[in-house]
């Protein structure tokens, strides 16, 4: 790993062997950006490929599964769950095995034809940080779709809100090609953690369980090591800095709604003519003639708490301060605001219990006064049109389309029947 710099027969000539190693990985950090860091390495075969020699690829998927609750000054209230995790967690096993998923990723019949994929290890797990809050999805397999997971954390969301039972996923692996039209789960929270170097399915002669982990020997740089550590534990810190003046800045609003009254709505007039020469105001909780009901969770006089209503944006939040962000995401986020206002405002005099109607889901099982807001006029997944299928798909290319797709089949067939003549051999 290292060669001396001094000719052979100079005095200061040393053997490699008792020169000490260059820090590559140091080395490499220096000229690469801040988002890509080395901190180790392993000696490989000459036939080594860093994408064909990887035998298993873990992803995760950041969520949050409470709503992040209002407090004012130092009052309790109940930080109610948005997501059923054990629905969710029995809904992710239909995934384990040999599955179709092309009901679960989209389509991209140019370069792929075949949707199975085989996952190894699945599972809905605690955060390692805030894990009252924060939880993540898990999931090993031999290879990935295109958007698979993406596609795949909006079906769990859809159960994990009880608008979907467990039993979709294994529905829709079973369906076929009939993909229902369904929205992508943000990408932002997606990460590939682990890229395995084990051993290929074909080539486990022993039946061992576990062929596909990775048996490479790791050599790690304590240098390198140090210094992402320090710099993950830097960014740690400024994104909680960030969430504390968030969290911040939005008591300081609800405190302002505590006695202003609600400047859209003329209800509120007279309420505000009482109180101008009165020396002890009453407070107006503002929108429409709701004097009577506080802030979002937050407790009356008797100790009981008024209905939080939240939508399904708690669950992953959004970076409003990203470019991107803001401006691809931003009429989307302002219609569902309006749409649950709306909502709030027709069922909020009603006498009945809201958790009984359609869109309201009670999510808590020790806060019956919780209300998530769902999609306004949510239809079920097998009730929705499907997209077009793979047949369709390829009937409909043209052009330049066309040509790939008819390049790349050819690639697949000549692949195929070389791939058939070693297994042959092997057998041999």
């Amino acid at each position: 790993m290292r060669s001396s710099t001094w000719p052979v027969g100079h005095p200061n000539y040393k053997k490699e062997e008792d020169v000490p190693p260059f820090d590559y990985c140091g080395m490499l950090n220096n000229v690469l950006p801040m988002t890509i860091r080395v901190v180790g390495f392993s000696y490989v075969e000459d036939d080594f490929d860093a994408r064909f020699s990887c035998t298993a690829r873990s992803y995760r998927y950041y969520f949050s599964i409470r709503h992040y609750p209002y407090r004012l000054h130092h009052e309790k209230t109940s930080t109610p769950v948005l997501l059923n995790i054990e629905h969710m967690q029995q809904a992710a096993q239909y995934f384990l095995g040999e599955q179709n998923f092309r009901n679960f990723c989209c389509m991209d019949v140019i370069n792929v034809s075949n949707y199975y994929r085989t996952v190894y290890e699945v599972g809905i797990y605690p955060s390692e940080h805030l894990p009252e809050f924060l939880y993540y999805f898990e999931i090993t397999a031999n290879s990935f779709l295109y958007h698979q997971i993406r596609c795949t954390m909006e079906i769990l969301f859809l159960v994990g809100m009880q608008l979907e039972k467990p039993e979709i996923v294994k529905t829709l692996l079973e369906r076929g090609d009939q993909k229902p039209f369904y929205a992508l789960a943000d990408g932002a929270p997606l990460i590939l953690w682990e890229c395995h170097f084990g051993t290929h399915k074909e080539n486990n002669k022993t039946n061992e369980k576990d062929f596909w982990k990775n048996k490479l020997d790791w050599h790690i740089s304590r240098k390198s090591l140090y210094g992402i550590e320090k710099e993950l534990s830097d960014l740690a810190i400024a994104f909680i800095l960030r969430s504390g003046m968030a969290a911040g800045m939005r008591s300081q609003i609800f405190r302002w709604y505590e006695t202003a009254p609600d400047a859209t709505d003329e209800s509120n007039h007279q309420h505000a003519i009482e109180n101008k020469n009165n020396d002890h105001p009453k407070p107006v909780y503002a929108i429409g003639d709701r004097t009577r009901r506080q802030v979002f969770g937050k407790e009356d006089n008797n100790n009981h708490h008024h209905h939080v209503l939240v939508d399904g944006w708690a669950v992953l939040g959004c970076d409003w301060t990203d470019e991107r962000t803001m401006y691809s995401r931003r009429g989307g986020r302002r219609m569902d605001l309006l749409h649950m206002i709306r909502y709030e405002d027709d069922d909020y005099h009603e006498e009945t219990d809201l958790t009984n109607n359609n869109n309201k889901q009670n999510f808590s099982p020790n806060n019956n006064n919780f209300t998530c807001y769902t999609p306004h006029n949510y239809v079920p997944l097998l009730e929705r049109p499907v997209e077009r299928t793979y047949t369709e798909e390829v009937d409909s290319l043209k052009g330049k389309k066309r040509a790939r797709y008819e390049v790349n089949t050819a690639k697949k067939t000549m692949g195929d029947e070389i791939n058939e003549e070693k297994r042959t051999k092997r057998k041999d």
